[in-house]
């Protein structure tokens, strides 16, 4: 409880916090299940992430009237939206086309991103990690914005998908 009563006294920028608000909509008077999925490096020695959170997702989904899927990975998004129809919610915003880390996120010396590159990136990765903690339910893997997210509202149950070996 000491990490959200230290982010309950953060204070967002009127733009950021204005962005914010305008995420929430997606959720409002629903009763929302969340579902953080990164790109598949992040599950090392899983066959098929994606996969996997479907089937977590499908085992809850009843007692919910949306899941909303954050993540930066567009396929990954198709995917939901075949299985879960409109009952897939998210926010607009670009993704990448491939299952990969963001350019910042690369080993690679040889790709780099701009200041503003990386300031979108940021504020993206934030937002879907403050609309993740207003939601009822959230699923989750080993991630720093999953645990950020339950920092910022430590009332909200929550679960882990499990994956192969795991």
């Amino acid at each position: 409880f000491a990490l959200n009563r230290q982010w309950n006294k953060f204070k967002m920028l009127d733009h950021f916090s204005q962005k914010a608000k305008e995420e929430e909509k997606l959720i409002e008077g629903k009763k929302v299940m969340s579902i953080m999925l990164r790109h598949s490096g992040h599950y090392q020695g899983i066959s098929n992430a994606v996969e996997h959170a479907i089937e977590s997702v499908k085992s809850k989904i009843d007692d919910y009237d949306a899941v909303l899927l954050t993540t930066m990975i567009q396929p990954f998004v198709d995917e939901f939206k075949k299985v879960f129809g409109d009952r897939c919610i998210c926010a607009e915003r670009p993704r990448l086309l491939d299952d990969i880390d963001w350019k910042g996120g690369r080993p690679s010396n040889q790709e780099h991103m701009s200041d503003e590159e990386y300031a979108i990136e940021y504020q993206n990765a934030f937002l879907d990690v403050i609309l993740s903690s207003k939601t009822d339910f959230m699923i989750g893997s080993s991630s720093n914005m999953f645990l950020a997210a339950l920092s910022m509202n430590p009332n909200i149950l929550y679960d882990f998908y499990f994956t192969d070996g795991y």
